[in-house]
């Protein structure tokens, strides 16, 4: 029998993407085999103003975000061919800036 295999991702956001989420992390069902890109197309349908927030409209010092799954950084290169699998923690985090 055919089906559509599914498969769950637990997406951990930073602080300002918790008022679009309404947590700290959610979990998706996405298709089984899903890019990284897509689990993000599906986030963008899923939470207006999530584009707002990653592209950082509005935010004067805006830097781009940083994605790991499992822990391990995400090349902006490999979203679309970087494939997930059952159970993975996607990431998504601000950049840390400064130092001494």
């Amino acid at each position: 029998m055919w089906y559509n295999a599914r498969m769950k991702i637990t997406v951990h956001v930073s602080r300002n993407l918790i008022p679009i989420v309404g947590s700290r992390q959610v979990t998706v069902e996405v298709p089984t085999g899903a890019s990284v890109a897509e689990v993000l197309a599906h986030l963008r349908h899923t939470y207006p103003g999530w584009d707002d927030v990653l592209a950082g409209r509005g935010d004067a010092q805006h830097l781009p975000y940083s994605f790991f799954i499992n822990r391990k950084a995400i090349r902006q290169k490999e979203m679309a061919t970087r494939r997930l699998r059952d159970g993975d923690r996607l990431h998504i985090l601000p950049p840390v800036v400064g130092g001494r």
